[in-house]
This record gives structure tokens, C-alpha cells and sequence, in this order.
């Protein structure tokens, strides 16, 4: 009876059988089908982590008030998605790989996490300096510069941080020095310097090496003694500096106005200072942003960077208006709102 079926409604085979087939990895295809999330990594001047879904980070008020606990205070921040994994540089020079699945999550205004307790490896001293969201597959084209906070900076391939280890030396630091900064190297941009004594530099990049993963640098500015670098990082002709002091001046200054040069300079005076007075912030500003400043009371408030006046390099800037005027900056730090 089967065999009459058969032949009555039977049809050829549709699929055919071939040899030398890919075997389905099935971990593989249940990563790719499960859900993505978005998020927004930050390190606070709290020294906490901070793991936020990016929902939450965009609906929370990020508001500064006059008693702003250290952990509402983001250092930086960036996007990350939960299939990546995110490579944090620390201060001691080293790299730490995080699985954005396992790192812990919290919301805006809740403390965070000790970066100790994510990344277990690290050393109680040590803490990061820059975050990078990676896919596990390959690494970003192009080169990392390390910027020190004795004025060295070190021109990396990405490549060579394609290791399997989860903790590993991402620099060579000599003994005092320590990792303050890392970035992509950008085309078309020099190397700004600030420092607490009031001097800038515009250094050219067109010679610094490529040099490997553990390599300790080049040198980048000439510090005096007792000088110390309030901001590095790359910029374009656009844009000014944003320079507030511990006097209570604040000001912007054109970039333009720092001629590109040879690295390894002293530089120019970018803001006049009273005797002992120094730099307590430098940024840089295309697109106006707000600075969150903690006086000497230990209170805080915003400025708006739109607010402070354009001035030549060689004057002290102007104090604030109204109740603002006789507070003296202690702490100053970017307002991270996107």
C-alpha cells in the first residue's frame, strides 16, 4: 500500500546532499538572534562604574545641584552595545577587557560600581583613564595615541591590542609617570596642551612614530618644573579653548590663535595669572557644553561655555555675573548630557 502511494503522489527530492558542508555552529547563530541592547559606560569623579541602559541615561535629570554627590559627576562616557566588549586603558598603563553581558548595570543616580569589582584583575591604585567599545571579531583601523601626565605621547597600531588576555600593558611608564588619556588618532588635527601654570601648545603630529604595544613614547611637551598638564588632546583649526583659573576668571580663547609648532615646546602664554594663581580647567569647544564647577565651599553650579567671554591669550579673563562672582573654582568638569 505504501508502495502504490509512493508512486502515485511521489516527487523527485528537492534538496540535493552535498559534501564538505560548514558545520552550524549553534553558539554562534543564538548570539547573533539574541537581543542587543544599547548602553552608556561612564567612570565618575567618584572613581565609580557605571553601566546605564541608554534609555535611562537620556530621561535622567543631569541637573547639577549645589550638594551633587562625587558619583553624578561623569569623567567621560561612551556608547557601548551589549555584544561588544569594552577595553578600558587605566592610569598604570595597562588594558582591561570587560563583557559588556556580564558588567554590572545600574542607573543614573544610583553610586555605581568600584571598577575593581568589574575588572578583577586591576590594582587598588588603579583606575581607568578611557574606554573603547569593540567587537570581538576585529578591531577599529587606524592608531591610539597615549597621552602621559609627564607630557609623553605614544602612537600605537590598533592591532596590537588584539589579545585574547583579559588584562595585559598597554604602555611603558617610567617610575611617577601614569596614563592620563587615551584617543583614535584623528587626520587633520594637531596636539593641544594646557598646563596649571598657564601655557599652551599646538604641536604638530607629522613626527611622531608608530611605535608598539609596550613602548613608553615620545615626548610631546617640555614641561618647567612644578608645571603639570591640565588638558590634552587633538584639535582641529576650529573651535576655542576654554580656560577657567583658581582665581575665579574664566574665558575662551580662538585655537587658532596657538600656532601649530614642533612638539617637545615649552609653548605660549594662552591666560595672564596673579602671583601663585593657576589653571584649575582647560577644554575645548566646538559645540557649547556646560562646565559643572565646585568652589572652595564644596558647592556647585553650571556654566554655560556660551557664556564666557572671547578673549586674546595674554589677559586673565573675567569673573562671573551676579551670585556667582566670589566663588573660586576648586574642581571643574565637563557636563556629559548625550
Amino acid at each position: 500500500e505504501l508502495t502504490a502511494v509512493k508512486k502515485k503522489f511521489g516527487e523527485d527530492r528537492r534538496s540535493n546532499v552535498i559534501m564538505g558542508g560548514k558545520e552550524l555552529d549553534i553558539e554562534s547563530v543564538e548570539k547573533e538572534l539574541k537581543a542587543v541592547d544599547d548602553f552608556i559606560v561612564a567612570f565618575t569623579e567618584g572613581r565609580a562604574f557605571k553601566k546605564m541602559t541608554e534609555k535611562n541615561f537620556k530621561m535622567s535629570d543631569k541637573k547639577v545641584k549645589e550638594n551633587s554627590p562625587a558619583h553624578e559627576f561623569i569623567k567621560f562616557a561612551i556608547k557601548a552595545k551589549s555584544n561588544q566588549t569594552l577595553l578600558a586603558f587605566t592610569n598604570l598603563g595597562n588594558c582591561c577587557k570587560i563583557d559588556m553581558e556580564i558588567a554590572p548595570e545600574c542607573r543614573y543616580r544610583d553610586k555605581g560600581h568600584k571598577f575593581s569589582d568589574v575588572a578583577k584583575e586591576v590594582a587598588r591604585n588603579e583606575y581607568p583613564v578611557a574606554f573603547f567599545a569593540v567587537d570581538e571579531e576585529k578591531l577599529p583601523d587606524g592608531h591610539l595615541l597615549f597621552f602621559t601626565k609627564d607630557g609623553l605621547i605614544k602612537k600605537t597600531e590598533w592591532n596590537e591590542y588584539n589579545l585574547l588576555k583579559p588584562y595585559y600593558q598597554a604602555i611603558k611608564l617610567k617610575d611617577g609617570d601614569e596614563l592620563t588619556a587615551v584617543e583614535q588618532d584623528l587626520a587633520d588635527t594637531t596636539i593641544a596642551y594646557v598646563t596649571k601654570d598657564g601655557l599652551a601648545l599646538n604641536a604638530l603630529k607629522d613626527d611622531i612614530p608608530v611605535q608598539g604595544r609596550v613602548a613608553g613614547g615620545v615626548k610631546g611637551i617640555n614641561l618647567n618644573k612644578g608645571d603639570q598638564i591640565v588638558f590634552a588632546s587633538q584639535i582641529d583649526e576650529e573651535g576655542e579653548f576654554v580656560i577657567i583659573t583658581d582665581g575665579g576668571n574664566y574665558k575662551r580663547v580662538i585655537a587658532s590663535e596657538i600656532e601649530p609648532m614642533a612638539r617637545y615646546r615649552k609653548g605660549v602664554k594662552i591666560v595672564e595669572l596673579g602671583k601663585d594663581g593657576k589653571v584649575v580647567y582647560a577644554g575645548y569647544v566646538k559645540e557649547p557644553f556646560d562646565v559643572a564647577v565646585i568652589d572652595t565651599f564644596g558647592v556647585a553650579f553650571t556654566v554655560n561655555t556660551e557664556e564666557l567671554s572671547i578673549e586674546g591669550r595674554t589677559t586673565k579673563g573675567k569673573t562671573l555675573k551676579n551670585e556667582h562672582k566670589k566663588r573660586q573654582p576648586d574642581k571643574v568638569f565637563k557636563v556629559i548630557e548625550e
